[in-house]
């Protein structure tokens, strides 16, 4: 595509864009609407001259970035070609780099300063990858050290004092281990909602639940660089755009002008609708653009391509890809589908994401091993489970063979959306008792599987469930050897369990529910991971699995054990994980381009509309 160059224009690159500045030329216009990812920027600049006399000047300016995919570059006319050329062949260079360097096992030594342990070949590749690129999503599999890697950035780049915004289970994890590589620095663990002034800190960890209140605190001490500590938990919230003068809500987060005080010439700030998103983006965007901002997670999302958008906006990295919504439409469309996988996993590894695999790191470590193991029901339990099954088949069937009939009644969209939201809400109610009550009805031939682990060696084994009915079952049954997990345990009690669990030989089972034990906690002395149930998304189980699987100091494979009712909805669900697994795989990894058409809820209710 060639582009008449207009009569008067400027172009300049500035990091990742190609700035455009002209006098109005239609052809031209066009030309650059054509171009994916180009950015269009009308801002009213308001200059006041006098009291009496104001100045307003409207900026008509494109940017259009710098990328590989030269095809969707413009073919600029003399003078503007050696601009555009050279720009180019620097971001390809650049980005190769990158590519690179995001998969690197090995880098030469450095000395960083109060660094008591020395940092592995891979670990040192990392912390040259972030210091690069600045703002970055650290993917490492869990137990690769990612803490110890982004602390290392920050002293390297002696960026002190560094904000850390994590869980609360993990805050005294996340001490320690930073304490075990940097025992001289000083380290604030923030608790509880009420302002109260933090110490002088190089460190300052505080939890999601209570950054929001704590804002004023932190801003008063100050800081210069931030970590987010599994990431994936600001992966929600709606971005809200409101004005600078009134604060009211405007519709488009670039409106130039407030319809409410009357404003002109305004800056939109941004909101986001989920409070600790809405927190760790006020922490983010007060920093300077070439500060530090680590995103740490092993599993950056959950189910789809589209929980990436809120953590590449934290680090600012979301222009990349054209914002928001042309990140979606290339990415996942409708909220749905999840295409062009490989390609957003290489434009991911060129700007700001690094991630090695546990296997590729330890070398001769198997893979994960996947052991179906197949809970044997009574005739009376069969008979309960199915009586159950039909009445929420029969429910869920019929509500599918009247909305076929009534569609061509209401077959407007808002109608159907709404009406389709409440029935899944409601079939979801219905799908979650009868996991429940599956659960209960196999648990007699969970504790056989055990008791028969158990008396078959003198192995350890982690044991995850949903239910904290069945979580308590389990420990209730083998308290003499086993400790416990669960939201309601301590801090100090999780990580008294966690010692006891590694270092004492009396204590041979871990039992934890899924949501509270899947991070943060390191069991390698098991290689043996159970699964009492099957939970709504892949990441889930593979965060569980990876409190096991082998570290530098203690090399092995791990065995998850899922423990299935035969003919339940429990293989259902197995099967659905698997298929979303392969999405997650792509994305993080750069495996196939593939599709998913539906929720894990969605995908398991349409599988149980049809059974009838």
């Amino acid at each position: 595509m060639a582009i008449t160059s207009p009569a008067s224009y400027s172009a300049w690159v500035d990091r990742d864009e190609i700035l455009i500045k002209y006098k109005f030329d239609k052809d031209y216009v066009n030309d650059c609407r054509a171009i994916r990812s180009r950015r269009w920027d009308g801002t009213l600049n308001h200059f006041s001259v006098n009291d009496a006399h104001h100045v307003r000047e409207l900026t008509r300016k494109w940017g259009i970035p710098i990328s590989l995919d030269i095809e969707n570059l413009p073919t600029f006319n003399d003078p503007l070609d050696p601009v555009a050329l050279e720009a180019t062949k620097a971001q390809k260079d650049n980005a190769r780099e990158l590519y690179e360097q995001s998969t690197m096992l090995e880098w030469p030594e450095f000395e960083i300063p109060g660094l008591v342990k020395p940092l592995h070949p891979y670990q040192r590749a990392g912390v040259a990858y972030m210091q690069r690129v600045r703002r970055c999503i650290l993917g490492d599999q869990m137990g690769l050290g990612k803490t110890t890697q982004a602390i290392s950035t920050v002293v390297l780049d002696q960026s002190l004092p560094v904000v850390i915004a994590s869980k609360n289970r993990l805050k005294e994890t996340i001490r320690e281990d930073i304490l075990s590589f940097y025992p001289n620095l000083k380290i604030s663990v923030v608790n509880g909602g009420a302002l109260k002034d933090i110490p002088k800190s190089d460190v300052i960890i505080v939890n999601y639940d209570i950054v929001s209140q704590r804002l004023p605190d932190i801003f008063n001490h100050g800081f210069n660089s931030l970590i987010v500590d599994e990431s994936h938990y600001i992966k929600n919230g709606k971005r809200i755009s409101r004005c600078p003068i009134c604060s009211n809500k405007l519709r488009a987060i670039n409106s130039v002008n407030c319809p409410s005080c009357g404003a002109r010439g305004i800056k939109p700030k941004s909101r986001w609708s989920v409070r600790r998103t809405d927190a760790v983006m006020q922490l983010a965007h007060s920093l300077p653009d070439n500060n530090l901002i680590m995103l740490l997670t092993g599993t950056a999302i959950n189910i789809r391509p589209g929980e990436l958008v809120r953590q590449l906006e934290c680090i600012n990295r979301l222009k990349v890809f054209g914002g928001e919504w042309k990140f979606r439409q290339r990415y996942c469309p409708d909220n749905k589908t999840a295409q062009n996988l490989k390609e957003l996993n290489t434009k991911l590894r060129e700007n700001c994401y690094v991630r090695r695999r546990t296997r590729d790191v330890y070398g001769q470590l198997p893979p994960v091993q996947n052991s179906i193991q197949r809970m044997i029901l009574s005739k009376e339990q069969r008979a309960r489970y199915k009586e159950i099954e039909d009445d929420v088949v029969h429910y869920l069937s019929n509500k599918a063979r009247q909305r076929a009939i009534d569609v061509g009644e209401h077959g407007h969209t808002a109608y159907w959306n709404k009406r389709r939201a409440v029935e899944r809400a409601e079939a979801l109610i219905r799908v979650n008792v009868l996991r429940s009550v599956i659960a209960e009805i196999k648990m007699e031939a969970m504790q056989d599987w055990i008791n028969n682990f158990l008396e078959s060696g003198d192995e350890k084994m982690v044991v995850f469930a949903n239910k904290i009915s069945v979580v308590d079952g389990i420990y209730e049954a083998h308290r003499d050897v086993a400790v416990k997990v669960r939201g309601d345990v301590t801090n100090k009690d999780a990580l008294a369990a966690t010692h006891s669990f590694q270092e004492e030989d009396w204590c041979r089972m871990w039992v934890a529910n899924l949501q509270s034990g899947k991070e943060g906690f390191t069991l390698t002395e098991s290689k043996h991971v159970v699964f009492c149930e099957p939970e709504w998304s892949p990441t889930y189980h593979a965060q569980g699995v990876g409190r096991v699987y082998g570290r530098a100091n203690n090399p092995h494979g791990a065995t998850a054990y899922w423990l299935l009712a035969e003919d339940t909805i429990d293989f259902d669900m197995y099967e659905l994980l698997q298929e979303r697994q392969v999405v997650i795989d792509a994305v993080l990894d750069g495996e196939e381009d593939t599709a998913e058409q539906e929720s894990m809820q969605n995908a398991l209710i349409e599988l149980l509309e049809k059974r009838n």
